[in-house]
Order: C-alpha cells, then structure tokens, then sequence
C-alpha cells in the first residue's frame, strides 16, 4: 500500500490499457476530440476528491468541450487541457507531452513565494555553524548555542532513509534536549514508510492518524471502505516523546503533509508556521492519450482519522507564521523566531 506500490501501479495502468485494447478493439483514434473525452471521463471515474473539493466536473466539460475541432492544433490543445485540469489544484494533477518536453501541474499556491526559507540562514545564524548532517544531506540536526533546544531538519521522504537508521542516531544525539524542533519547510515529500519509519522515533504507543479512501465505482462519491494508517514504536529503538514544534510552510508537500497530520495525534507536538500544500493523495496513477500525451491523478483519497479533508487547504498550523522573502535575505526566520521564543516559556 506504500508508495512503493506507485511505480508498479503506474506500469500497470499502461499495461492494462493496453490488454484492455486486446479485448475492446483498436486504439481510439488520435484526434482532439478524443483526447479530450478520454482525459475528461478517466478523470470523472477515478479522480477522488470531487466531493471535497466541491468541483462541477460536468461543468467543465461544457466550458471547454464546444471548443475542440478536428483542426485543433497541439499547442491549442495542450492549453486546453491546462485548462481544463486546472481546477484540481492539486499537486498530484499533472501532464506531459510525448517526449516530456512540456509539463503543466494543476497546483498554484495562491500568493506564496518559493523564497520563505532559508536551510543555510539556519545553519549559519541559528545553530551558527554547530550541526551536522546524515543520511547524505537528508537530515541536519544540532543543538541551538545557549539553548538546550535540539533541531532536526528533514529535507524529504524520497530517498532510502528507511535501512540507514539515521533518525535513530539522531535521537540518541539529542535525547536530552528539553524539546526539539522538526522542521519539514519545503519537504517535497515521498514514500510513506518513510515518514512512519520517522515519526515512530517520537512515540511510545501506536498512533491511527490516517484514513484512507479510493474510488470504486462510477459515482464521485463511490469509495471503498476505509483503510486506516498506524505508526507503531520500533522495539529497540529510542523515542523521543517531550515536547515537539513542527515547522511547515506551502511548500511542505504530499508525504510531509501527512507526517503533518501524524503529529496532529501527539499531545505533546504543537505545528508552526503556514499551511501546508493542499495535496495528500500520494499513490499516483498514468493514464496514457492516443496522442502519446501522459497524465497523472491520485488514486487515493487521504483524510483525517475523523474524515476531514485536507486537499486544497493543506494541514493547518496550531499557530499560524509566515516569513517574507525580504526577511529571509535580510537573515532572519521569523517562524523559527517565533518557535525558539515559543519553548522559552
């Protein structure tokens, strides 16, 4: 069920739609009227958040469909398409041409700045040159001068974190700090046995902190029962459960957002900083156009233990921060400002 199953997923959709064209006939013919069909009724069928997202899917066929002609061009087309996914504004919505040589993701963040933070500015004014790094860059972690506040910078969930035990030498480093920060600002994400393998170094009893839904039927709400996600501590392995502040910010993506929701269970995790980017659904499936063009949906449909959703509003911080550009090339962090002032009292 872990994102190591996206790839094979992704083979397998190509796969069966390939078989299915054994069985049903021919390939649909590669005009824009096809191709536009084809996109809009794969997404009706399998996209899973309609309902929460309150999208008028039949709505945006009508707005775009009388546009197509059999003359269309491709760059006309491929606008079109932009177009039309657009309304997802989810990260997870994306398409590229044939040879990848265009991209378009559905995902604007509405007025954010790719430039509200800075690893270096926190290496060298905060713990002022005294960390250290592991896992080949993926984690900087120390302890702020004069403080005993411990740091833990995780910079994504993507790589093979899981065998080299890093989290755990980590913690043994700073188990003695009062609390820690955890700081997944800009964190594109990843697998999900990655970020459980993590947080389980932060508690000390199971946790339920996911509910996991997919698409399985022709309605925009025909859904599969639940699956519910657990992150259970690793036996010989030390927990550091005193008090904990996650830093996230609208770059704080996919897997770091549901490591997001996670500490949402742990009473003694507060989160800081700006909301998170809106797209939790992280098993990704290909569809495939006559054209040769490839798009990409979540299959899954990821929400709170009790059911709320956080797509397109993202996880929201216990205590709401933002930086600016202009403080952060000045060299100042206002959100881990606000943190550090934070566990002061």
């Amino acid at each position: 069920m872990k994102r190591f199953f996206v790839v094979s997923v992704s083979f397998l959709s190509l796969l069966l739609a390939s078989c299915d064209n054994l069985f049903l006939g021919p390939d649909p013919d590669n005009t824009p009227i096809n191709n536009f069909n084809i996109l809009w009724r794969e997404f009706d069928r399998y996209y899973p958040s309609f309902i929460v997202k309150n999208i008028n899917w039949d709505s945006v066929y009508s707005v775009y469909h009388d546009s197509i002609t059999s003359q269309l061009s491709d760059d006309r087309l491929w606008n079109i398409l932009c177009k039309t996914i657009s309304c997802f504004n989810d990260p997870h919505v994306y398409i590229y041409n044939r040879d990848h040589t265009r991209y378009f993701n559905s995902s604007k963040p509405a007025n954010y700045d790719f430039h509200e933070f800075s690893l270096d500015l926190v290496k060298a004014r905060y713990l002022r040159g005294n960390y250290k790094t592991a896992g080949e860059g993926i984690f900087t972690y120390g302890i702020f001068p004069g403080d005993s506040v411990g740091y833990i910078y995780i910079s994504t969930f993507d790589e093979n974190i899981i065998r080299s035990h890093d989290i755990d030498v980590i913690v043994k480093d700073l188990y003695n700090a009062r609390s820690i920060i955890i700081d997944v600002r800009d964190n594109p994400g990843g697998f999900f046995d990655n970020l459980e393998y993590i947080a389980s170094a932060f508690i000390n009893s199971p946790v339920t902190y996911l509910m996991e839904k997919s698409r399985n039927g022709p309605g925009h709400n025909d859904f599969t029962s639940p699956l519910y996600y657990n992150i259970r501590p690793r036996p010989y392995a030390r927990q550091y459960t005193k008090q904990i502040v996650l830093l996230t910010n609208r770059s704080t993506a996919s897997a770091a957002e549901i490591f997001a929701v996670a500490f949402k269970q742990l009473p003694y995790s507060t989160q800081i900083g700006d909301s998170t980017a809106g797209g939790l659904g992280i098993s990704n499936r290909t569809f495939l156009l006559p054209n040769g063009w490839t798009y990409h949906m979540p299959e899954t449909l990821n929400l709170s233990v009790g059911g709320h959703s956080f797509e397109g509003t993202g996880v929201l911080p216990d205590i709401y921060v933002r930086n600016s550009r202009r403080e952060i090339e000045m060299g100042y962090d206002r959100i881990l400002e606000y943190a550090l002032q934070y566990l002061s009292k």
